[in-house]
């Protein structure tokens, strides 16, 4: 009887063993198949991919803002919504910027 008990607990844990394994696998696949769809998404329409950022939430736990942005999303002081016209012009060369001799 304890032998009998001693195989059927080795074959449960192998069995245990075997079912992780194949979840941990089909886990990594799963993540390497989403990542080619989001990397032939982008670039069937010519765009990069947005990169992720992660943050550590800092202070009250109750924030509702998500732990992860994307680059795009940060916040800057400036308002997104100006428009600023300006003229182009030619930035000189180094050669081109001195000064001419005093005389």
């Amino acid at each position: 009887m304890n032998f009998l008990s001693r195989v059927l607990s080795f074959l449960l844990r192998v069995v245990v063993l075997l079912a992780g394994l194949v979840f941990a696998a089909s886990m990594l696949v799963a993540g390497v198949v989403v990542a080619l769809v989001f990397v032939l998404r982008s670039l069937l329409a010519g765009k990069r991919p947005a990169s992720v950022r992660w943050r550590m939430a800092s202070g009250s736990r109750g924030r509702s803002a998500p732990w992860f942005q994307t680059a795009g999303a940060r916040h800057s002081g400036a308002d997104m919504g100006d428009v600023v016209d300006v003229q182009a012009r030619e930035v000189p060369s180094a050669a081109q910027r001195r000064l001419p001799p005093e005389a």
